[in-house]
């Protein structure tokens, strides 16, 4: 028996093989020294941009010509550069080079802080949910010397992975106590964030933008009676109170509205479960809150109504329930 040395292949094209090629050594895929290589190359790339003003002179031109083609112009207003490990006249030539601002860590978006701690904690404690890079990075570099050290293909080895690895690392969380309002809401989306937004305290009511010297009235423009705050607007306005009195009585819920730190300790405590009231409660208060916040006055009561009636369309249980209620109260 003769030992097989080489190995060549061939692929068959249009019927026809192709001329042979040999095989050769490199990196299967899966290699556990495949990221080493990968960080390797971007860290060169990395090196290439880092600090050089003239890529970024050349990099804004581009940008220029294509704004021309395009009519895509980015606003100087809103554009920020965020440096990391460059020097101070580097930023400083980087800066009038491309006409920018300098940005500071965090920034705000919508009002949030976005952190890495609050971006990247759960939905549990308040967070957007987002990887944190850091983390998972040490949870990959922490798989990946585990590999090497041991043979990958032992079953017990696949109990290992690189997300218990970076959930290790995060440790644990506190939850925050409106989750189950926010988080387990049948509402439309653009509710749901809201109601988040205002259960973090983060919407820009009035007294919040004059804080930050944005010369504005501090006056509630709905009832043109109080300053506006995020305990007046839910609900201790007169125009926003007669409103949720109106929807609590439509859900059957016997009592009158109370400021927005009472609506959301009475949600926590009296929505707990996943009853049918529970979900319709939550609907509506998402509901409630996208409304007011975007000023919609006009029947604002059946709009709101209306809305919850489709979306409960989308859940059996929900909309068998509702159809006890007054789908077009006067």
């Amino acid at each position: 028996m003769a030992c097989l040395r080489t190995v060549s292949y061939t692929v068959i094209i249009n019927g026809q093989p192709a001329p042979p090629f040999v095989a050769k050594k490199g990196l299967r895929q899966g290699d556990p020294m495949s990221p080493f290589l990968s960080v390797i190359a971007m860290e060169y790339l990395s090196r290439l941009l880092r600090g050089d003003t003239r890529f970024i002179s050349c990099l804004h031109e581009k940008f220029r010509l294509f704004s021309e083609a395009s009519g895509l112009v980015a606003n100087t207003n809103k554009s920020a550069v965020y440096f990391g490990g460059v020097t101070a006249r580097v930023q400083q030539q980087i800066l009038d080079i491309l006409g920018y601002s300098k940005g500071m860590l965090p920034f705000r978006y919508l009002g949030v802080p976005l952190s890495s701690r609050r971006v990247c904690s759960p939905g549990i404690a308040g967070g957007l949910n987002i990887t944190s890079i850091a983390h998972w990075n040490k949870a990959a570099a922490c798989k990946l010397l585990w590999d090497l050290a041991r043979k990958k293909d032992k079953l017990w080895m696949q109990q290992f992975s690189i997300k218990a690895i970076y959930q290790s690392i995060k440790g644990p969380v506190n939850k925050v106590p409106w989750y189950k309002i926010v988080y387990r809401n049948k509402g439309a989306e653009k509710w749901i964030f809201t109601l988040k937004m205002a259960a973090h305290g983060r919407l820009l009511t009035r007294d919040r933008l004059r804080k930050w010297g944005i010369d504005t009235s501090p006056v509630c423009p709905i009832c043109l009676l109080e300053d506006e705050t995020i305990e007046q607007l839910f609900f201790r306005c007169n125009v926003t109170g007669h409103l949720w009195n109106k929807l609590l009585a439509w859900q059957g819920v016997l009592r009158q509205s109370l400021d927005w730190q009472g609506e959301l300790a009475w949600a926590i405590e009296h929505c707990k479960g996943r009853s049918r009231g529970a979900a319709l409660y939550k609907m509506t208060l998402a509901a409630t809150i996208y409304y007011v916040w975007h000023r919609a006055e006009e029947i604002i009561i059946r709009r709101i109504i209306q809305e919850i009636y489709y979306r409960a369309t989308m859940y059996p249980k929900i909309a068998t329930y509702i159809t006890q209620f007054d789908n077009y109260p006067s």
